[in-house]
C-alpha cells in the first residue's frame, strides 16, 4: 500500500481558522480519494489516505489526487492564512512511483505551499544540502508510517520532523550556518540568550558525525537543549522577515550523484577541500594503488557536507565499526585534518587538526600522533584514557607520567574498569621503556581492583610498584583510606608529591594535593582540607583540566557546606555549575543545584530552594537521570513539608518511599513536625535496612541513592561511618515516642545518645535541633533528669549561634535564625527563657 499523509501547518497564527473551513477541505480529500480508488483513514489534520499500488492505474491514482490537493490549497489559501503542506510518503512503492510523484508534485514551490517527499531511507549517506537563501524544502527521512512523536520541534513557523534525530541535527546544523550566532541570540529572551551563547561553542564540540545510530546521551540532549533554542530564536526571526524556514535533505540517488561530482572535482583539481593532497594507499578493498579507496571517497563526502567533528575517544569504535585496521587510520586522519575536523579529548575542549605538515620523513600516523600530543602539550586537550588510546593506536610512545595521569583519570570517572583491557593490550614494549610497563599494567589492575572493592588483590598489585611509577603510591593511598590508616596514608601521598615535584609533573601534583585533601576532610580537617583543595585548583587552572576545576570546586562548596559556612557554599557551586555549562558536565550541574537546594533550605529561604529543587527536577528529567530526577522530587517534596503543605509533601514521599529512603525518612519528619504520630515498626525497620543497605559514597562515581550521600556522609565517613539520617531518623523516633507516651525512658536514653555524639560531630547541620528535641523532652521539675532543661535549651542556641558565626552574610545569617523552621522554634524559645 502507498500511504500518505498531508498536515497543514500555520506559520503566523494570526488569523482564527474556521473549523468549518478545515472540515470541507477534508470532505473534499476524501472525496477525491474515494473517487480515485484510494482509501482514506482520518478525517482530520493531518489527512491519511493510501492507495494500493499493485492494482492498475494506482500511482496514477495517487498522483490525480496530490494534483488536486495542491488546487484545492490554492483555491481556500484566501480563507485559512499563510500555510504550509507537508505530504509524508512510505516507501513500499517501487521507483518509478517516487519518480512519478517528484516529477509531477514535489517541484511545485510557491510562497503558500509546499510538497515534501519523505523516503524511508536509513542509511549513513543521508547527508544534508539545500540552496542557500529563499524558502528550503524539509525533505526528510522516517522509518515506517510519520507518528506525531517524530516531530522534533514545533515553533511559530519553523518545523524539524524526522524519525532519527541525529540526522535532523545535522540537517538543522547546515542550515544554521547561514546565521550570526549572535544575531540569533538577540532573538531571544535574556535568559534563553544566555544559554544559548554558553551553548553555541559547546554544540561545536559535541555536533559530530556519530559511528552508530544512539548517541550518548549527555551529548544528545546537549544538542537538544542548543537547538531547541536555536529553534525558537529562528522562528522570531522568521516571523519578522516573513520567510518560511524549512530545510531539504537529499536522498541516496542524490548522494551517488554527488559523490561522482564531488570525486571529479578532487580528480581535476587537488586544492579542492583546503589544498587536500591524496596519498594513494593500496587498500584491499579496492585493490588498485591509482585509486582513491571507495570508502574514503564515500567518507570524504561525509566529512565535507556533514561531518565537522568526531571525539578522538570514539576513533578506535569508529574504526572498528568501519571495518578497517590500521592501513585506514593515516590516509583517513590526513584525510580529516585536510578538512579541519574537530578531534576532542575529554568531549569539552576542541580543536581543528589544520596546519600539519607532512614532511615526507616518517609514517603519515606518527605526525597526525605528534600533532594531537603538541595540542596536548598546549593544554588545548584534557588527559583522559580514551585520548591515550587514541595516541597509542597512532604508534605514539606516550610519556609515563601521561599513562599514570590517563589512569587516575579514568579511575576517577569510574571508567577505568570498561577500559581496562584495551588500556593492557596497549602498554607495549616498544612504546614504553621496559622497566615501566609490568608497574603501568599493575597499577591499571590495582586501581579496578579497587574500583570492584577486591582490596586483597589490588593490595597485591600495588605491592609489585616501586619508586619508577607515582601513581601507585596513590593507589595504596586509597587502601589504607578503606582501613582509615590516615597517617600512613598521609605518608604515602607525600612521596607521591615530592616524586611529582621533582620530575615537574602537574598533573601528579594535582592528584596528590587533591588525595591530601581528601584524607583531610576524612578525619574531620576540614580547614586543612580546603587549604589543600585549593592548591590543587591553582594546578588545575595551570594545565587548564575543566574536569578537574569542576571536581575540585564541587569539593570546595561540600567542605564550605559541612563547615557551615553557606555563603561560601553558595559562591563555590555558583562557581562549580557556571564551569559546568560551559564544559556540560550535566551530573555535576545537578550536584550543584542540590548543593544550592539544600542551602537555601538549611536557611530558610523556601522559596528559592523549590525554585532550584525545580531547576533540578527538569534538568535529570531532559537528560534521563531517572534516579537524579527522583531525588530531586523527594527533597522538593521536604521543602514543601517546611513550607506547610504537609498533605502535598506526603503524597511525594509516598510515591516514592521504595524507591529511596530518603523518602522514609522525611514522612518521619512529617509526623514530627504535624502529626505527633509514630509509624509502624515495620515501616521504621525498612528505612533503616535501605540506608544499611547502601553503598557509601564513592570516589568514581555518583550516587543518587540518597541526599545525604554526597554532602554529610561523604565527609563523616572517615568518622566511624556515620550515617547522618540514621541520627535524624533516631531523633526524629525519640521525639515522637516521648509524645506519644511510647516506651518514654529508652527515648530520652537515644536522644541523649544522640546529643552526646554531637560533641563528637561537631559539624552535623542538625545539632541544634537535636539539643532542642532532648529539651522539649525534659521536664523542668523531674530531679531523676541528668540534665538540666534550661541548658539544654541554652545548648541549642549555642549550636545555632555557633554556626551563624560561621557564615559570612549578614541576610544569611538572618534567615538561618529566624526563618529556618527548627532554628526559628529556637530562637523564639531562647528569646522567651531571656537567653537573648
Amino acid at each position: 500500500m502507498f500511504h500518505i499523509f498531508i498536515e497543514i501547518r500555520y506559520f503566523y497564527q494570526l488569523i482564527k481558522i474556521d473549523p468549518d473551513v478545515i472540515n470541507g477541505i477534508v470532505e473534499k480529500i476524501n472525496q477525491n480519494v474515494k473517487e480515485n480508488g484510494g482509501v482514506s483513514f482520518s478525517g482530520n489534520n493531518p489527512f491519511h489516505f493510501c492507495f494500493d499500488d499493485t492494482k492498475i492505474g494506482g500511482k496514477f491514482a495517487c498522483v490525480l489526487t496530490l494534483s488536486y490537493v495542491k488546487e484545492l490549497f490554492e483555491e481556500y489559501s484566501g480563507r485559512i492564512g499563510e500555510y504550509t503542506v507537508l505530504c509524508f510518503f512510505s516507501t513500499e512503492s517501487n521507483e518509478v512511483v517516487r519518480e512519478e510523484l517528484e516529477n509531477k508534485v514535489l517541484q511545485i514551490k510557491d510562497d503558500k505551499g509546499f510538497f515534501c517527499d519523505y523516503p524511508a531511507v536509513e542509511r549513513l549517506g543521508d547527508l544534508v544540502n539545500f540552496e542557500p537563501g529563499g524558502n528550503k524544502i524539509l525533505n526528510f527521512y522516517f522509518d515506517g508510517i510519520l507518528k506525531k512523536e517524530t516531530v522534533l520541534w514545533e515553533s511559530g513557523n519553523l518545523y524539524l520532523i524526522g524519525g532519527k534525530g541525529h540526522w535532523a541535527y545535522r540537517a538543522f546544523r547546515e542550515m544554521l550556518r547561514n546565521y550570526d550566532m549572535e544575531e540569533l541570540g538577540n532573538c531571544l529572551n535574556n535568559e534563553d540568550r544566555k544559554v544559548f551563547m554558553e551553548l553555541y561553542p559547546v554544540s561545536r564540540f559535541f555536533d559530530s558525525y556519530r559511528y552508530e545510530g544512539d548517541w550518548n546521551t549527555r551529548n544528545l540532549m546537549a544538542l537538544e537543549k542548543y537547538y531547541t533554542l536555536a529553534c525558537y530564536a529562528l522562528s522570531e526571526k522568521s516571523k519578522k522577515e516573513k520567510t518560511p524556514l524549512i530545510l531539504n535533505v537529499y536522498n541516496q540517488a542524490e548522494l551517488d550523484k554527488e559523490s561522482a561530482v564531488l570525486l571529479k572535482k578532487i580528480e581535476n583539481d587537488p586544492r579542492i577541500f583546503q589544498s587536500l593532497t591524496f596519498k594513494y594507499y593500496k587498500s584491499p578493498a579496492v585493490g588498485t594503488e591509482n585509486k582513491i579507496p571507495g570508502e574514503l571517497i564515500f567518507l570524504l563526502l561525509v566529512c565535507s557536507t556533514a561531518c565537522n567533528y568526531i571525539y578522538s575517544f570514539e576513533l578506535e569504535d569508529f574504526f572498528r565499526f568501519l571495518g578497517r585496521g590500521n592501513y585506514f587510520y593515516g590516509f583517513l586522519l590526513k584525510l580529516f585534518k585536510s578538512l579541519g575536523i574537530v578531534f576532542t579529548g575529554d568531549g569539552t575542549r576542541g580543536f581543528a587538526l589544520v596546519g600539519v605538515e607532512d614532511s615526507g620523513t616518517g609514517n603519515i600516523e606518527e605526525v597526525i600522533g605528534r600533532f594531537i600530543w603538541e595540542k596536548f602539550q598546549r593544554k588545548e586537550l584534557s588527559v583522559s584514557g580514551g585520548l591515550y588510546l587514541v595516541l597509542n593506536s597512532l604508534n605514539f610512545h606516550s610519556p609515563v607520567s601521561f599513562i599514570q595521569a590517563a589512569v587516575f583519570q579514568s579511575y576517577e570517572n569510574g571508567v577505568l574498569v570498561d577500559l581496562r583491557e584495551r588500556l593492557v593490550s596497549g602498554i607495549d614494549s616498544k612504546k614504553l621503556e621496559k622497566k615501566y610497563c609490568t608497574e603501568v599494567i599493575n597499577m591499571i589492575l590495582g586501581y579496578c581492583a579497587v574500583m570492584q572493592n577486591d582490596y586483597n588483590s589490588a593490595e597485591n598489585y600495588f605491592a609489585m610498584g616501586s619508586d619508577n611509577v607515582p601513581e601507585i603510591y596513590l593507589g595504596n593511598v586509597l587502601l589504607l583510606i578503606k582501613n582509615r590508616n590516615y597517617s600512613k596514608a598521609v605518608e604515602w601521598v607525600k612521596k607521591s608529591l615530592i616524586a611529582c615535584q621533582n620530575d615537574k609533573d602537574v598533573f601528579g601534583e594535582l592528584r596528590a594535593l587533591f588525595m591530601m585533601s581528601r584524607i583531610s576532610m576524612l578525619q574531620g580537617q576540614f580547614s586543612d582540607a580546603f587549604d589543600y583543595l585549593e592548591y590543587s585548583f591553582s594546578c588545575a587552572e595551570t594545565i587548564s583540566d575543566s574536569y578537574w576545576k569542576i571536581k575540585i570546586r564541587l569539593d570546595m562548596a561540600v567542605n564550605s557546606f559541612i563547615q557551615g559556612n553557606f555563603a561560601k557554599t553558595i559562591r563555590m557551586a555558583e562557581e562549580m555549575l557556571s564551569l559546568c555549562r560551559k564544559s556540560f558536565f550535566i551530573d555535576y550541574e545537578l550536584l550543584g543545584l542540590f548543593i544550592l537546594g539544600r542551602v537555601y533550605h538549611l536557611t530558610g529561604d523556601y522559596g528559592k530552594a523549590e525554585e532550584i529543587f525545580q531547576k533540578g527536577i527538569e534538568l535529570a528529567g531532559d537528560y534521563r537521570i531517572e534516579k537524579g530526577e527522583n531525588l530531586f522530587k523527594i527533597w522538593q517534596g521536604r521543602v514543601i513539608l517546611y513550607k506547610g503543605d504537609y498533605s502535598r509533601a506526603e503524597k511525594i514521599f509516598l510515591q516514592y518511599q521504595e524507591i529511596n529512603p530518603d523518602s522514609f525518612l522525611f514522612l518521619v519528619e512529617s509526623s514530627v513536625m504535624f502529626r505527633n504520630k509514630l509509624p509502624p515498626a515495620d515501616f521504621l525497620n525498612r528505612a533503616v535496612g535501605q540506608y544499611q543497605q547502601q553503598p557509601a559514597w564513592s570516589d568514581n562515581s555518583i550516587s543518587w541513592d540518597s541526599g545525604f550521600n554526597f554532602l554529610e556522609d561523604r565527609c563523616f565517613e572517615g568518622l566511624g561511618n556515620i550515617r547522618i539520617p540514621l541520627r535524624l531518623l533516631d531523633a526524629y523516633i525519640s521525639l515522637l515516642k516521648f509524645k506519644n507516651n511510647i516506651d518514654s525512658e529508652s527515648a530520652v536514653k537515644t536522644i541523649n545518645h544522640v546529643t552526646r555524639d554531637s560533641g563528637y560531630l561537631e559539624f552535623d547541620p542538625n545539632n541544634a535541633m537535636y539539643f532542642y528535641f532532648y529539651y522539649l523532652m525534659t521536664e523542668a521539675d523531674n530531679e531523676e533528669d541528668s540534665v538540666d532543661k534550661d541548658t539544654l535549651l541554652g545548648r541549642a542556641f549555642k549550636c545555632m549561634q555557633e554556626r551563624v558565626s560561621k557564615i559570612d552574610d549578614a541576610v544569611i545569617q538572618s534567615k538561618y535564625m529566624q526563618n529556618s523552621y527548627w532554628n526559628s522554634k529556637i530562637y523564639a524559645e531562647a528569646k522567651e527563657n531571656k537567653l537573648i
